[in-house]
């Protein structure tokens, strides 16, 4: 099972499980916009997806506080693992897991480790499966039905407060998800 997706440019991305080869020659895709082939050689990995210029990007167009705060929680994610990949994912700074893991059904989001929603001036850390991780710090809020957790982050000094936590907790779904 893996999953394949076309952004507003037409690029293909997505992953393929490593125990089920993805069989391009026979793959048929179309462009939905012109119905024209769409060439299997244009479809990408997971670790191509990585777009920190993009990220860049959007996180100028805020003001220079939430700025430093989004670069500050930026280099602590990517730090953790350099399995850890970025990209712009639902309107917003997302970080997501590159390296080898088990199959899953993509409507899952077990690639998806945490994404930061900017919103009035804070930043909502949304792990879209935390509720998979035991949390011991305490940072990861909320009972959500479908499986995400929050950590609501207000200023640097909540970052500087938060950080080893964040490090435990990331590290933690990374330890849930790769394969040995």
């Amino acid at each position: 099972m893996g999953w394949i997706k076309t952004d507003d440019e037409g690029l293909i991305s997505g992953y393929n499980c490593p125990d089920r080869p993805l069989n391009t020659s026979r793959l048929a895709i179309k462009d939905v916009k012109t119905n024209n082939d769409i060439a299997p050689a244009t479809i990408m990995k997971a670790k191509d997806i990585h777009n920190p210029e993009a990220v860049d990007q959007h996180i100028k167009k805020h003001d220079q506080s939430l700025q430093a705060i989004i670069n500050k929680l930026r280099q602590i994610i990517l730090s953790i693992d350099p399995m850890i990949g970025e990209q712009i994912k639902w309107n917003s700074p997302s970080f997501f897991y590159t390296g080898e893991m088990a199959p899953f059904d993509p409507k899952e989001y077990k690639r998806d480790i945490v994404v930061l929603n900017l919103h009035r001036g804070n930043v909502l850390m949304v792990f879209p499966t935390g509720a998979k991780i035991t949390d011991t710090t305490g940072l990861l809020e909320g009972n959500y039905t479908d499986g995400r957790r929050m950590v609501k982050i207000a200023d640097m000094n909540d970052v500087e407060s938060k950080k080893d936590g964040l490090k435990a907790v990331i590290r933690q779904w990374i330890a849930l998800v790769e394969i040995s």
